[in-house]
């Protein structure tokens, strides 16, 4: 009888395991489905007008990069820094280091605030930061340039000519002068040499920001290159190509990488967070402190009644932002 039971048991426990398996792959599967019914929705407007080749393929494509700078920040905090560095809190001595090496750091000072008055580890600091600075660096080299790399002045040439085609023409054919000039404006322009310095400057400035915060000489740049430096090089390379594809293949929209502007309002309509975020609300905890991630713009030219050409601005893919009432310890 006891050899009977002990059966029974473990027959229940693996039906147990097999169970809990079944869940979690279901789990995973609505997730998935989940995604996939957000990237249709929000590329439902443009799909119409842009036919197979329609916005669903770059809103993917931007969450794959949102998703592969959220993994770069965790790989960064988990195989870089010292795990006695990552576990203690941030101080003042350390948070006020790091605003003056980074520069920018004024515009994250609420985030900053908040890590420290609510006792954040250094660890669950840094994550987020990474994201930040890297969506920043992101946007400065590869999207606001005309050309991913092109020398500010160049760049200011190309955007204010294209900024005048599309002031006086339909968008199909200043859509078309942007594609064919963006192919043609830098002909030999080097993506793997450019991303992999892109890649090594990014390094050079974190490891430099977080010095104060961890200590000197815990972490070097040759150790950071080591462990992650592919893996930030693949993050700028994905963002070439992603500009690639959306300056040269797509006619009826421009598609716009974009980062909110911090210490404002959350707002639904271009903004996304995990965080139970009270719409409207005014106060502290209601302000977008961070970006996590990169929104998307979808804008066109189009012919207003008077018959002038007017600007057409929706939003294909909201950015994701870090608000207030952040919890480090959660």
């Amino acid at each position: 009888m006891r050899v009977y039971i002990d059966k029974l048991e473990e027959r229940i426990q693996s039906q147990d395991q097999e169970i809990s398996a079944l869940n979690t792959a279901l789990a995973d599967t609505e997730h998935k489905l989940d995604t996939t019914r957000q990237d249709l929705n929000a590329s439902r407007a443009f799909v119409s007008s842009e036919g197979t080749a329609d916005a669903q393929h770059l809103i993917k494509g931007l969450r794959e990069l949102n998703s592969a700078i959220d993994d770069f920040a965790f790989r960064f905090m988990q195989e870089v820094l010292p795990d006695s560095a990552t576990s203690k809190e941030v101080s003042k001595d350390g948070l006020e280091g790091l605003g003056k090496s980074f520069h920018g750091a004024a515009k994250i000072s609420t985030f900053i605030n908040i890590a420290y008055a609510r006792k954040a580890c250094v660890g669950d600091f840094i994550h987020p930061f990474i994201c930040y600075a890297l969506c920043i660096r992101l946007i400065e080299l590869v999207y606001d340039p005309f050309v991913p790399g092109m020398n500010k002045e160049e760049s200011s040439i190309f955007k204010e000519i294209y900024a005048m085609v599309h002031r006086n023409e339909i968008q199909e054919r200043s859509a078309r002068w942007r594609a064919i000039t963006y192919a043609h404006s830098q002909p030999h322009r080097n993506n793997n040499l450019f991303c992999e310095k892109a890649a090594d400057d990014f390094l050079h400035r974190m490891v430099k920001a977080i010095e104060p915060l961890i200590g000197a000489d815990a972490v070097t740049f040759d150790h950071a290159k080591k462990e992650v430096g592919d893996a930030v090089k693949s993050v700028f390379l994905e963002a070439v190509k992603l500009q690639d594809k959306a300056q040269t293949g797509y006619m009826s929209f421009d598609y716009v990488p974009f980062v909110p502007g911090l210490d404002q309002p959350f707002h639904p309509a271009y903004m996304e967070t995990a965080q139970d975020v009270r719409q409207g609300g005014k106060g502290k905890n209601s302000m977008a402190v961070l970006n996590l991630g990169l929104g998307m713009q979808a804008w066109k030219s189009v012919v207003k009644e008077d018959k002038s050409v007017g600007k057409d601005v929706n939003i294909a893919l909201k950015a994701p932002v870090l608000c207030g009432n952040w919890n480090p310890s959660a």
